[in-house]
């Protein structure tokens, strides 16, 4: 969008709505190369200015009302040479006065109680290897240099029946 004295222009990319059929699809992809690195792509948003916020990014996938909500997937590149596969960083912010960003991954809820769904499950896991030593897992409560360090919580959750089990197991 363009530059304004006071806001800037918004830009919006859409795909084409369907009455009967599906709606349009859009891709956003660098360009490919035969010999060389393929593009990068950057989404970011830039920083705020003195008094205010920096933008927000959103990437949700739409709700459906009979069948089932879009699906989201992040994934990296398999290396299929010598390389080594793509890294994947979720990162969140500190503060330098105020509070570090949080994180927080939470499976889907069922809220018909009547309709005997089950809750989505949530897997964290080191790679396997053919090869060598299996990749490592590690949960840690942070540390504090002036205060107490965070507590560490692993708990099963609570059921009408009987509560889930936690179990921790050697390989």
């Amino acid at each position: 969008g363009g530059s304004g004295a006071t806001a800037g222009g918004a830009v919006s990319l859409s795909g084409g709505s369907g009455s009967s059929g599906d709606g349009g699809s859009m891709s956003l992809i660098s360009g490919s190369t035969t010999d060389s690195s393929s593009g990068a792509m950057t989404m970011q948003t830039p920083s705020g200015g003195s008094t205010g916020d920096s933008g927000a990014v959103s990437v949700t996938t739409g709700s459906a009302s009979n069948g089932n909500s879009g699906t989201m997937t992040l994934s990296t590149g398999a290396s299929t040479g010598s390389g080594t596969a793509g890294d994947m960083t979720l990162s969140i912010g500190s503060g330098v006065q105020g509070q570090g960003g949080s994180v927080s991954v939470t499976a889907g809820d069922v809220v018909d109680a009547l309709s005997g769904g089950v809750g989505g499950d949530l897997t964290l896991e080191g790679g396997d290897s053919n090869a060598s030593t299996g990749g490592s897992s590690s949960l840690s409560a942070g540390a504090s240099s002036s205060a107490d360090g965070g507590t560490l919580t692993l708990s099963g959750g609570s059921g009408a029946t009987a509560g889930g089990a936690v179990s921790i197991g050697g390989g």
